[in-house]
Parts: structure tokens; sequence; C-alpha cells
């Protein structure tokens, strides 16, 4: 189930920008390469918490999605650029009518999302990120 929320999150990111890579790791914990920061965005999945359903569990999964770039030559440009498509990459995430329906991602039941907030990192004005906060609810059955 966890990966399929991670599949799901990958795969409204690439709708919205193909070239945003995904980092491997599970927190940013400042573990990512500055030089590899650029165009980049990482998922992490936090929280759970269960309440059990008649036939099915919910759940809500805390998740932070982070998306970094640099200012480079054109700061604000690139800053401005990032924003849009972190506000771009949020609407799609929670727009759960969009979802493909040749794909089966009937556990995903609701997604609400936060503010979007805008950071440097370690203190660096030309590497920023933008983190975004989201819950979303899950249905699931465990076997046995």
């Amino acid at each position: 189930m966890i990966g399929s929320i991670r599949s799901y999150i990958k795969s409204k990111v690439s709708e919205i920008d193909s070239d945003l890579k995904h980092s491997q790791s599970a927190f940013y914990n400042g573990d990512i390469p500055e030089t590899t920061l650029e165009n980049t965005y990482q998922i992490e999945l936090n929280n759970f918490s269960q309440v059990l359903r008649e036939g099915y569990n919910q759940a809500d999964v805390v998740m932070v999605l982070r998306i970094f770039g640099t200012g480079a030559r054109n700061e604000v440009e690139n800053y401005d650029c990032l924003f849009d498509k972190a506000i771009e990459i949020r609407d799609n995430i929670i727009n759960l009518k969009s979802l493909d329906p040749n794909i089966d991602r009937s556990f995903l039941i609701n997604a609400v999302s936060g503010d979007i907030e805008a950071q440097t990192i370690d203190g660096d004005d030309n590497t920023f990120q933008f983190i975004i906060n989201f819950t979303l609810t899950v249905a699931y059955t465990t076997e046995g």
C-alpha cells in the first residue's frame, strides 16, 4: 500500500513535469547533494493513523512533498517558475477526479493539502525548496 501511494504521487508529479527527478532518500536531512538538488523532488511518508471500518481499514497517511531548485543566474525567474510548478503539482495530487480509470487506484479515498512553504536550503539563497504537506486517506484490507 505504501508503495502504491508513492507510485501515485510520482505519477501525479510526472504529469506536471516529467523532467523532475525523484530522490531515493526516505527523509530529507540534508543528505541530497547540492549538485543534484536542481529539479529534484522527495516524497516523505510519515505518520499513519488507522480506523477499522466494517470490512476494511481506513487510514490517514501524512506526506510531505519537497520540490528543490536553484536560482542560478535567474534567481527570481527560477523561483517563480518552480513555485508555479509546486502549485500545479499540489492541485494535481488533490484532484481525485483526474485519476486514470485504467489504473486501479481505488485505495485512495481523499487527498487534502495545507500550505506550500518556501525555504532556502541551509541559508543558501540560491538553493530553495517548496514544502507541501498532505494528508492522504486510503482504504485497504488485510488478508488473514
